[in-house]
C-alpha cells in the first residue's frame, strides 16, 4: 500500500525541527531502513509529490553521520541511493533548499578579514542567491540569446560561490574557466559555448577579455565583480545586482537529474581546453558517496578552504560538500603559509583539503618549532594543536605525491590525513585511503558509487553515475568505450584488497606544484618546426616551472650545429625556446634547458612500443641533469656589493630563459626580447637605488624584484619598469602595502608626454573606472608637465580618496604621499586637499610633513583655511606641533628661517587658535616655549610675533569688555566699581592697577 504521506511528513518535520534526527538514526535498524528505501522506490513512478517529499526526507536522514558509520563499506546502498535520487528528482536545487529550511540561521559561509570573521547564514545565503539568480535571468532575458550558458572567469570569493549557487539552483548552465587561463584559451571556450554573459573577477581578467573581444562574437555582456570599466559591454557588480527582476526561472519544472548543470574546463592533452559536462545526478550522487566514504563528517564540521572553485576539489568536495553536510565553509584569506596558520588558529577548522605542497608547509612549520626526534608526544601534540587551531580532524592530500612520513606524523597527532586519486571527469575523487586504513604510497581503493578496473596495459578505467556525461561538443563513443568505461590515462597496480598505486601516466598530462595542468606533448610538438631538434623532453611534473632536455641533430648533412662551438649551440637553442615560449601560457613556459648527448631509446627503457615516451623512466635516467635546473627559485645577478634577485616566475611570464638575462652597464638586459631596465646604486651610503624612473631606499643586501613587481605600491607611474615588465604586471599584484625594507624616494627620470596613455586615461576617467591600470595612467598624468593632464589626474584620485571603501583607496593615499612626483605647486596643493579630507590624524601628520618639506611656500591661505575648517577642536593640533618640532630640530644659527616652512606653520597655528578658541591656551604656551628657549634669535623672534598675533586676534574675537551690566530681576544698572571687592592686604596702588585691568581688558572672559 502507498504510505500515508501526511503522517510521514509530520514524523520527518518533528525529527528535524527538534534535532532528534541524529539520535533517531543512531538507533535505527539498518536493514529496516534499507527495506523502507526499497519500498519507497516503486511509488516514484506515480505523479504524487507527497511521496517524493518522503523520499527527499529519507535521503536527508540517510546522510546522518551516526547512521553512515553503522553501514560503512556496505555497497548495497550505492544502487538504492542512486535510484531514489533519480526517481524522486532530487536535484541540487532540491538539496540546497532542503538544507536552507533545516539550518536557516546556522552559519554556512565565513569570510576572514584581518583577524575578524563575517558569517553568512543559510537563510542569508539563500536570499543573496535568489537575488543573483534573478539578475542573471534578467540579463539573459534582455539579451534574447538562444544560448543560456553563463561563463565564469573568477577567483575564489563569496560572490563567486553565490553566483555559482544561483546557476546550480536555477537550471542556468555555467561554464567554469580557470582563472589562470590565457586569452587564447578563454576565446576558445567562449566561442565553443557561445556564452553571451561572462563574469570576470577584476581588471586583471578584463584585460584578457579586452584582447580577444573582437574574436568572441557571442559574448555580449561582461560583469565585473570588482571595479568598473569604460566599455559599454562591461557592467559593474552593483549594476548587476540592481537588475533583479521578475524573470526568474521556475526551477521545479526545468531541472531534472540528467539535466546539464554545469561545465568545467581543463587543459586538453594536445592543447585546446576540454569542457566537462556535469549533470545534477553527477553532483548530488557524488556527495552521498563521499559521505559514505567518510562517515565521521557531519553538520558540526568546518572547512578552511583555499582550493580554486574552478577546480573539482575546491568546487565539489569543499563547497558543495559543505552544503551537503550542513557544515561551515571558511574562505582562507590567501594561500601563504603564514596566513594559513593564522586562519587555522582563528577559525579552528575540522577539515582541510589540499595539494601536497600545503601539507608539507604545515609539517615544516610544526617541525621547526619542536624536535620530532627528541621531544615527547605531549609537546609535539601541543605544537600540532597550536598550528592547526586544535580542532583539525580530517585531511585529504591529492594531485601529487606526499611523503608517507608526513601522513604518519599528522595521523599520529590527531589529524586523519588520507590520500586519494581523482580527476575532474569523475566529479573529483575516484579512490581514497579509507579512514584509519592508510597504506604507504597507496592512493586507496574505489569510493562508493564508482567501478574501477585495470585494462590490459594497467590503465585504470572508471564507470559510474558520477562520472561525467561527456566532453562538451564531443560524441559519446569518442570518449567512452562500448561498455561505458572511461580511460583515465593513469597506469596503476592493484592489490588483492583493491588498493591502487600509480605506476606511470599513459595520458600526457602534468600537474605543476600549484596544481595547474600542463600538456607536455603539446609543448614538445612545438619543437617540430625546428628541424635541428631531434628529440625534446619536457620536465615539470610536480615542479614549480618547466624545463626541457634537448637532443640535437649533429649528424645531418645540412645541420649548422656541427660547426658550432658549445656556446653557439647554447645560444641557438636559447633562441628556439624563446620562440616556443611565445605560443605558451605563462605557467607553461620553459625557463631552462640542457643539451643531452644521447637520444631517448628503447634500449634504456625510455620508449613504448609505439615510440612514445615513458616519462617516469626518462626522469629517473636523467634525474641529475633535470635536478640541476631546479636549484633555485630565482636568478641572481651581482650589482656591486649587492645581489639582484629576479624570480623564476617573472622569467616564465616574459618567456625568457635565465641564461638570456644579464646585468651590465647599470641595467638588466634581455637582448632576445629587446628589453632593458635601469638598475644602479646612486647613493651607496644611504642605500638608494635607481630602478627605472624612480629611486628607492632598499635596506637589505638583496634587491628582490619580486617585492617590487608584485606590489603596485612601488611600480605605479614608473613607466620604464612597467614597460620592462609588460602588461602582465597589472595582473601580478599581491600586496598593496609597503614592504619593511623598501621605500620610495623620488622620481629620477621625468616622464615623457604619451598621447596613447592620455587618451586611455580620458576613457578611464569618463567611465569612472577605478582600476590598477587607471591608477597607473593617473600617476603618469600627474607627472606630466601639462597642467591639464595634472588636473585630470587630481580629479581621478579625488574620486577614489572620497570613498574609504574604494577598491584602491590605500594606493591612492600612497600616491598622495608622493608630492615629489608633481611638478606644479598648485597641483601639489590640490592633491594635499584631496587626501587631507579623508585621512586619520597620524596620516595627516605625514601628509603635512611631506608637502611642507618640499616647498616652504606650500602653506597658503587656502590650505590653512581648509585645515581649520575640516579640523574639530584639538583634532589635528598635536600633528601640526609635531611637524614644527621636527623642522625646528634642523634649525641652526646659520639657517635662513624664511626659507623654511616654519614661519608658515606658525601662521597656521595662529589661525588655528583663533578659529578654534578652545585651543588658544595650548597654542599660546607652544609659542611661549620657543619665545623663551628657541635655539636661534630668528626662531625666538617669530615665536614672539606669533604669540602676540594670536593674543591680539583672540582678544578681538572676545570683543569689547562690558562697562555696564543690568540685573535681570530688578533692571538696576551696575558697574565694575559696584561689584569689585579687594582684600584689605592689597595696597591702593595695586587695587587701582587690578581695577583697571579687570574693567578695561577681557581678563575675566579670557579666563572663563
Amino acid at each position: 500500500n502507498e504510505p500515508d504521506a501526511e503522517q510521514w511528513q509530520n514524523i520527518f518535520d518533528g525529527l528535524f525541527s527538534s534535532e532528534l534526527a541524529a539520535p533517531f538514526m543512531e538507533n535505527m535498524d539498518k536493514d529496516l531502513f534499507f527495506g523502507f528505501g526499497e519500498y519507497l522506490g516503486p511509488f516514484t513512478d506515480q505523479p504524487n509529490n507527497r511521496i517524493v517529499s518522503i523520499i527527499h526526507n529519507y535521503l536527508n536522514l540517510f546522510r546522518t553521520s551516526s547512521f553512515l558509520q553503522k553501514i560503512y563499506d556496505e555497497r548495497r546502498w550505492d544502487k538504492l541511493i542512486h535510484t531514489l535520487i533519480v526517481k524522486s528528482n532530487y536535484t541540487f536545487n532540491v538539496l540546497f533548499n532542503q538544507r536552507v529550511n533545516q539550518y536557516k540561521k546556522k552559519s554556512l559561509f565565513r569570510i576572514i578579514k584581518d583577524s575578524n570573521t563575517i558569517d553568512y547564514s543559510w537563510q542569508k545565503t539563500s536570499d543573496i542567491v535568489s537575488l543573483y539568480r534573478s539578475s542573471i535571468s534578467h540579463i539573459l532575458f534582455e539579451i534574447e540569446s538562444q544560448n543560456k550558458i553563463v561563463a565564469f572567469l573568477l577567483e575564489n570569493s563569496l560572490e563567486m560561490v553565490m553566483l555559482d549557487l544561483a546557476c546550480l539552483t536555477s537550471g542556468i548552465v555555467n561554464a567554469m574557466i580557470p582563472a589562470n587561463s590565457v586569452s587564447e584559451h578563454i576565446s576558445y571556450i567562449l566561442n565553443q559555448t557561445k556564452a553571451p554573459i561572462l563574469f570576470a573577477d577584476d581588471e586583471k581578467q578584463l584585460a584578457k577579455i579586452r584582447s580577444i573581444k573582437k574574436e568572441t562574437p557571442f559574448l555580449k555582456t561582461v560583469i565585473m565583480l570588482k571595479g568598473n570599466a569604460a566599455e559599454d559591454w562591461v557592467i559593474s557588480f552593483e549594476e548587476f545586482k540592481a537588475m533583479a527582476s521578475d524573470h526568474s526561472i521556475k526551477t521545479d519544472v526545468l531541472i531534472k537529474p540528467d539535466s546539464l548543470a554545469t561545465l568545467m574546463y581543463t587543459s586538453g592533452t594536445t592543447g585546446e581546453p576540454k569542457g566537462i559536462m556535469f549533470s545534477h545526478t553527477n553532483i548530488v550522487y557524488k556527495r552521498f558517496c563521499r559521505a559514505m566514504a567518510i562517515p565521521g563528517i557531519g553538520d558540526a564540521d568546518r572547512y578552511l578552504a583555499f582550493l580554486p572553485l574552478y577546480h573539482t576539489f575546491g568546487r565539489w568536495l569543499e563547497m558543495t560538500g559543505a552544503i551537503f553536510w550542513g557544515a561551515e565553509y571558511c574562505f582562507m584569506e590567501n594561500p601563504s603559509v603564514e596566513t594559513m596558520i593564522d586562519n587555522m588558529r582563528l577559525v579552528k577548522p575540522s577539515i582541510f583539503i589540499s595539494i601536497p605542497k600545503k601539507w608539507i608547509q604545515l609539517y615544516e612549520y610544526i617541525t621547526t618549532r619542536i624536535d620530532v626526534e627528541v621531544d615527547d608526544d605531549e609537546k609535539i601534540k601541543e605544537a600540532v594543536v597550536n598550528a592547526t587551531g586544535g580542532n583539525l580532524k580530517w585531511g585529504l592530500s591529492a594531485a601529487g605525491f606526499l611523503p608517507p612520513d608526513i601522513f604518519r606524523f599528522l595521523q599520529r597527532y590527531g589529524v586523519e590525513l588520507m590520500s586519494g586519486f581523482g580527476m575532474t571527469e569523475a566529479t573529483g575523487g575516484i579512490t581514497m585511503t579509507p579512514p584509519f586504513q592508510y597504506r604507504e604510497n597507496s592512493l586507496g581503493k574505489a569510493l562508493p558509487g564508482i567501478e574501477i578496473k585495470l585494462g590490459d596495459d594497467g590503465e585504470i578505467l572508471i564507470r559510474g553515475p558520477y562520472v561525467m556525461q561527456n566532453y562538451y561538443d564531443q560524441k559519446f563513443e569518442e570518449t567512452f568505450d562500448a561498455e561505458g568505461w572511461l580511460a583515465t590515462g593513469d597506469v596503476m597496480r592493484m592489490d588483492k584488497d583493491g588498493f591502487i598505486e600509480i605506476i606511470d601516466r599513459k595520458k600526457e598530462i602534468y600537474k605543476n606544484v600549484k596544481g595547474e595542468t600542463i600538456a607536455p606533448q603539446k609543448i614538445e610538438n612545438l619543437f617540430r618546426d625546428f628541424e635541428f631538434v631531434k628529440q625534446v623532453f619536457l620536465a615539470g611534473d610536480h615542479r614549480p616551472f618547466n624545463t626541457v632536455l634537448i637532443f640535437p641533430d649533429l649528424e645531418s648533412e645540412h645541420s649548422p650545429l656541427k660547426n658550432m662551438d658549445e656556446q653557439q649551440r647554447q645560444e641557438y637553442f636559447s633562441t628556439v625556446i624563446v620562440s616556443v615560449n611565445n605560443f605558451l601560457a605563462p605557467f607553461e613556459r620553459i625557463l631552462d634547458f640542457r643539451i643531452i648527448t644521447r637520444a631517448f631509446d628503447d634500449a634504456n627503457g625510455e620508449l613504448t612500443p609505439k615510440g612514445t615516451y615513458k616519462r617516469r623512466v626518462i626522469e629517473k635516467n636523467f634525474e641529475e641533469i633535470i635536478q640541476s635546473m631546479y636549484q633555485k627559485d630565482h636568478l641572481s645577478l651581482p650589482l656591486g656589493k649587492y645581489e639582484v634577485k629576479i624570480p623564476n616566475w617573472f622569467l616564465r611570464e616574459k618567456g625568457a630563459l635565465s641564461r638570456d638575462v644579464f646585468l651590465r652597464d647599470n641595467a638588466i638586459l634581455i637582448p632576445k626580447l629587446n628589453s632593458a631596465l635601469i638598475i644602479k646604486s646612486i647613493n651607496e651610503a644611504e642605500n638608494i637605488f635607481q630602478i627605472g624612473n624612480y629611486s628607492y631606499c632598499i635596506n637589505t643586501k638583496q634587491i628582490d624584484l619580486q617585492d617590487i613587481l608584485t606590489n603596485p605600491f612601488y611600480w605605479l607611474g614608473n613607466v620604464e619598469l612597467v614597460e620592462f615588465a609588460g602588461q602582465g604586471i597589472f595582473r601580478w599584484y599581491r600586496k598593496t602595502e609597503a614592504e619593511r625594507d623598501i621605500e620610495f624616494v623620488e622620481r629620477i627620470i621625468p616622464v615623457k608626454n604619451d598621447e596613447v596613455i592620455r587618451n586611455n586615461f580620458a576613457e578611464t576617467l569618463f567611465a569612472k573606472e577605478i582600476s590598477i591600470l587607471g591608477l597607473h595612467f593617473g600617476m603618469v598624468m600627474l607627472q606630466s608637465d601639462l597642467i591639464e593632464d595634472n588636473n585630470k589626474a587630481i580629479e581621478y584620485f579625488s574620486e577614489i580618496l572620497r570613498d574609504i571603501k574604494s577598491t584602491h583607496y590605500k594606493l591612492a593615499v600612497e600616491i598622495a604621499y608622493r608630492p615629489k612626483l608633481i611638478n606644479e605647486l598648485s597641483i601639489q596643493r590640490k592633491m594635499f586637499l584631496a587626501a587631507f579630507q579623508s585621512l586619520r590624524k597620524d596620516s595627516f601628520r605625514k601628509l603635512l610633513e611631506l608637502y611642507t618639506g618640499i616647498d616652504h611656500k606650500f602653506l597658503n591661505k587656502e590650505i590653512i583655511l581648509s585645515i581649520e575648517n575640516i579640523s574639530r577642536g584639538d583634532e589635528n593640533l598635536k600633528e601640526i606641533e609635531t611637524v614644527i618640532e621636527k623642522f625646528v630640530l634642523s634649525v641652526t644659527s646659520k639657517s635662513h628661517l624664511s626659507k623654511t616652512s616654519i614661519p608658515n606653520l606658525f601662521e597656521l597655528l595662529v589661525s588655528y587658535g583663533v578659529n578654534h578658541p578652545s585651543s588658544y591656551e595650548r597654542i599660546r604656551r607652544f609659542f611661549l616655549q620657543y619665545e623663551l628657549y628657541g635655539s636661534t634669535k630668528d626662531l625666538r623672534a617669530i615665536a614672539l610675533k606669533s604669540r602676540m598675533e594670536i593674543r591680539n586676534q583672540f582678544t578681538a574675537w572676545l570683543g569689547q569688555n562690558q562697562r555696564v551690566a543690568i540685573d535681570p530681576e530688578t533692571g538696576e544698572e551696575y558697574r565694575w566699581d559696584d561689584v569689585l571687592i579687594f582684600d584689605q592686604a592689597i595696597s591702593e596702588a595695586d587695587q587701582s592697577i587690578l581695577r583697571r585691568a579687570i574693567s578695561e581688558r577681557q581678563i575675566i572672559r579670557e579666563a572663563i
